[in-house]
């Protein structure tokens, strides 16, 4: 079994709830945001670089639809 890296799960949980944000799913958007939050902070401090480059990669993909 693969697990993303935790850098690219946390990428991958802002642009789910963007997309969550209106209707029924707005629960859903906030908690996925609180989450994405959460690691924001761990990985901002222990591995900025490898948040920097997960993002990066994520705007290389195109606009998110």
């Amino acid at each position: 079994m693969q697990f993303p890296r935790s850098e690219q799960f946390t990428v991958h949980k802002l642009i789910v709830a963007d997309r969550r944000r209106g209707g029924q799913d707005h629960v859903k958007s906030r908690k996925d945001r609180a989450q994405a939050a959460f690691l924001i902070e761990v990985l901002a401090t222990d591995r900025p670089d490898n948040l920097a480059e997960a993002y990066e990669d994520a705007l290389s993909q195109g606009p998110c639809v």
